[in-house]
């Protein structure tokens, strides 16, 4: 099973191009928690809501973001 922070960290590198070997295994921390979910259906069902943004899209969003925010 994948964890949401490894979805994120893939999505990341495949925005970016960069490769997953690139990581400085240094930043991780021990005590951050490796499988994070989230499951939306409760709120789809109770209130008719849905996310307007898929999970690829927003990483790309947020990635070009810091990308520009690094640059000024």
């Amino acid at each position: 099973m994948k964890s949401a922070l490894r979805d994120l960290v893939s999505l990341e590198t495949a925005v970016q191009n960069a490769w997953p070997d690139e990581l400085d295994p240094r930043l991780l921390r021990m005590g951050d928690i490796h499988d994070r979910r989230a499951d939306a259906a409760l709120a789809r069902h109770e209130l008719g809501w849905k996310p307007e943004v898929d999970f690829t899209n927003l990483v790309r969003m947020m990635v070009r973001a810091d990308v520009e925010a690094c640059a000024r």
